[in-house]
């Protein structure tokens, strides 16, 4: 077993949680177990948060080829992971009562939730410039205005509770993600 192997075990072991409490909370959002009133954009963010795990797993792969790991190099993977996690519970209570009201929920917890996106991207932006400024270039300008939009984006949620923009926002993270994953696996400039 490699250090990569051995390592990315315990992250794989908090990244499966994740999904599983949110898939286990949308599961018994549809099969209508609870009397609770939900709310579409925080079902969304459930499901975009789920994305957001499975995509981390993936970028994992990545790390694969680092000859070194570092317990410094191991905690910082492991914190996102645990970050993330944090998030997802956050978003979704781990016991929801029976009778539960996820759009007041949602907005009452909105600080906590988009500060933790916050802290996400902010820790993006670090890997990305800890792995040299080369790296960044690399990235470009659109990582840059993903890591712009995603931050602005948030903090603007944090300190609106408008539901049109909510709304909006909910909608808009999954197409900005989809693109950027599509943009920077050469899938977009392969369809030009």
């Amino acid at each position: 077993m490699t250090a990569f192997e051995y390592l990315t075990v315990l992250v794989s072991i908090i990244v499966g949680l994740g999904i599983t409490h949110l898939l286990s909370g949308l599961g018994a959002l549809l099969g209508g177990t609870k009397d609770v009133r939900s709310y579409w954009p925080h079902t969304l963010w459930m499901c975009n948060v789920a994305f957001w795990f499975v995509f981390f797993w993936w970028f994992q792969f990545k790390w694969v080829t680092t000859p070194d790991w570092s317990f410094g190099l191991f905690l910082f993977v492991l914190g996102y992971a645990v970050l993330t996690y944090l998030i997802a519970m956050v978003l979704l209570p781990p016991d929801v009562p029976d009778s539960f009201d996820f759009h007041a929920h949602y907005f009452g917890r909105r600080h906590v939730f988009f500060s933790g996106l916050i802290l996400l991207y902010i820790v993006d932006v670090i890997d990305a410039f800890t792995k040299g400024l080369e790296n960044v270039r690399d990235l470009g300008v659109p990582w840059a205005a993903l890591e712009a939009l995603l931050i602005v984006g948030a903090v603007v949620a944090i300190r609106t509770s408008s539901d049109a923009y909510h709304k909006a926002h909910a909608v808009f993270w999954p197409v900005l993600m989809v693109t950027w994953i599509l943009y920077s696996m050469g899938a977009v400039s392969a369809l030009s």
